[in-house]
């Protein structure tokens, strides 16, 4: 369930990205982008995964949970720490909106929603940068 879990979220999130939406601007892929970082990114990182044997007998019913790392980065080379956090926050707010709207968004899962989330900031060469990552639980019933 991890891979769908990962491909509902990565494709949910590429949603938002269209002119008008609350990502426009951002680039959003599945893992960190080694070459052509722009300047708004969100990406995907690690993830791990529990599965809970929930009628006694193996493979009838289960429980699965996937954590998955969800990562904003901004950088401002004009601006301020304080608007670079603002847009990690922001455009986490826009991913959140999209859980509330739809738990269920890979079709198959139960939920999805913020398991927990930290942030951070630093004075890159490049300018203020901030980091938001959140991690992000889907949970489904196996049948």
């Amino acid at each position: 369930m991890a891979g769908l879990a990962q491909d509902a979220l990565v494709s949910a999130m590429q949603s938002l990205t269209g002119v008008g939406q609350p990502l426009e601007g951002w680039q959003v892929e599945d893992s960190y982008p080694l070459a052509g970082v722009d300047l708004k990114c969100a990406y995907l990182g690690g993830y791990r995964f529990t599965r809970t044997d929930e009628a006694g007998e193996v493979n009838v019913v289960g429980s699965e949970v996937v954590t998955i790392g969800v990562y904003f980065r901004v950088i401002r080379p004009d601006g301020t720490v304080k608007a670079a956090r603002n847009d990690v926050l922001a455009a986490a707010d826009a991913v959140c909106a999209l859980f509330a709207a739809d738990p269920d968004i890979g079709g198959s899962m139960t939920w999805m929603g913020v398991a927990s989330g930290a942030g951070d900031y630093s004075h890159s060469p490049s300018g203020p940068e901030a980091v938001l990552s959140l991690q992000v639980s889907v949970g489904a019933v196996l049948i």
